[in-house]
């Protein structure tokens, strides 16, 4: 009986062995988790939002020029995602703690890259954009519904922020991005449906519109344009914890291509028709521009739709670095609700406090998120390099390397190359 206990074991551990080494030869990982397309419409539904409102007004301050501006823009936002997932790979490769699901992944990049002092600068960082934005998105909630009910029944700015908050405060309980699913494919949904009408209303204005004026354009309302279109792809920062939740994290340049993508079809038939059609007169939120009724009322539900879910999905992040300080278990348990409820908390009293959302945004925007998005990515990417891959103070061999020596030392392994 021991002995068939002895070589089940045996034979168990054989086969998990070759599970792994077969997974590695074929680029694949054993663990669960969602595929290119799943993180591609996660990634899409997040940046894919109010940024688009102002798109429009952003080329009237470069004129057709700015089509250029905004390619650009977006390569630059594709080459950080792309850069930052490679990081990612290099500490998979390097560090075995990292091979498995791990709940902060941008702080541990800037940690190896340049130091420990940098996972905390990166982690203040993250909290500030992140908090920061779900205040925005809760102010932001608050006055479109307002607006969508004032024909119904009054009721006080604030209020609507305090009821916000308390129905995204349970549904903020979920775990991991991974559980929020629902969120994602909501987000994406709505942003999608709400562009779409706008782009119908602009296209139905045509009649209407005669002797569009199109002004001269200046250095300064070029640099303003494009902060707001770097803003625009400003969402970068989200993409290690996406890459993280992915079963082949190395297939994760793949979903950025896609979402970028998408995003450039979402963007391009508000953005271009905006301006086409208005001219100098487009103003700083594209919605202004559409005559109150339905179809504005629908547009604004669409929004407020996407800005409630994309909302649960910003802040949870910093609730699974701040549950990781805690040493919180990852599955649903009480504390995980006293965190994020706390979370939500602190955000319902800034928003409260400072019911103002342009001046959070243009704060986190000119500093946190610029850091996040377009500065430390290529940063921690150029000295992980620079380290190279033979890091003296790594106990552990790359994948690759340890592979090599498994099939090398063994006369009955499998021959990775043919002779």
């Amino acid at each position: 009986m021991s002995r068939k206990l002895l070589a089940s074991e045996e034979f168990k551990e054989s086969e998990e062995e070759s599970v792994y080494i077969i997974s590695k030869l074929f680029n694949m990982t054993a663990t669960k988790g969602y595929s290119v397309w799943s993180a591609a419409v996660f990634i899409t539904s997040f940046m894919a939002g109010m940024g688009v409102l102002a798109m429009p007004h952003a080329l009237s301050g470069t004129g057709w020029y700015g089509l250029i501006l905004i390619g650009l823009a977006c390569l630059n936002a594709w080459y950080s995602s792309m850069i930052l997932g490679r990081s990612w790979v290099i500490l998979e490769e390097r560090w075995e703690e990292y091979r498995q699901k791990f709940r902060y992944p941008y702080p541990a990049i800037g940690e190896r890259a340049v130091g420990p002092w940098m996972r905390y600068v990166v982690t203040v960082s993250l909290h500030i954009t992140l908090i920061g934005i779900g205040v925005v998105y809760i102010l932001l909630s608050a006055q479109i519904v307002q607006s969508m009910t004032a024909k119904l029944f009054t009721l006080s700015y604030n209020w609507w922020i305090v009821i916000l908050a308390t129905v995204l405060c349970p549904l903020s309980w979920f775990g991991s991005i991974e559980e929020f699913w629902f969120a994602a494919v909501g987000a994406l949904a709505t942003a999608c449906l709400a562009c779409f009408s706008i782009f119908v209303s602009l296209i139905l204005q045509i009649p209407e519109m005669h002797n569009v004026e199109y002004g001269n354009t200046s250095f300064a309302s070029a640099s303003l344009a494009f902060g707001t279109i770097l803003f625009a792809y400003s969402g970068v920062y989200m993409f290690p914890t996406i890459q993280n939740d992915m079963a082949n994290k190395q297939q994760f340049n793949k979903a950025t291509i896609l979402s970028f993508v998408g995003i450039l079809l979402i963007y391009l038939p508000v953005t271009i028709p905006g301006y086409a059609i208005l001219g100098s007169a487009v103003p700083v939120n594209i919605l202004l521009a559409i005559e109150k009724g339905y179809l504005r009322t629908f547009i604004e539900a669409c929004l407020a739709m996407h800005i409630f879910m994309a909302f649960l999905l910003a802040i949870n992040p910093v609730a699974q670095e701040i549950e990781e300080a805690f040493k919180v278990q990852s599955n649903f348990n009480y504390k995980r609700c006293i965190i994020r409820t706390v979370i939500v908390a602190v955000i319902l009293m800034i928003a409260y406090t400072i019911p103002h959302f342009e001046k959070i945004l243009n704060l986190i925007g000119g500093s946190t998120m610029t850091l996040l998005s377009f500065i430390f990515p290529p940063l921690f990417y150029f000295l992980l390099n620079k380290k190279g891959y033979n890091d003296s103070k790594n106990p552990s061999n790359t994948y690759t390397s340890s592979l090599d020596c498994q099939t090398s030392a063994d006369p009955g392994a499998i021959k990775l190359f043919p002779t």
